[in-house]
């Protein structure tokens, strides 16, 4: 059981993918498993899409003018 385990985790990390673990034959109290690396980008997507004005700059397609 471990040896899969750890395979499926090996796997999470190359492929930058997830695993759904569903529980109580449903969807809706399902668990995802991705790794930390993907974890922390969407934390900090999270953080950076939730300030409506940072949401704009990154939306706004003209080049980033340095001082």
């Amino acid at each position: 059981m471990r040896h899969c385990i750890k395979s499926y985790f090996n796997e999470l990390i190359q492929s930058r993918e997830f695993i759904i673990v569903p529980r109580n034959n449903t969807n809706d109290d399902a668990v995802v498993i991705i790794s930390l690396k993907e974890y922390i980008g969407l934390q900090e997507t999270n953080y950076l899409l939730a300030s409506p004005a940072n949401c704009l700059k990154l939306e706004d397609p003209s080049p980033i003018k340095c001082r």
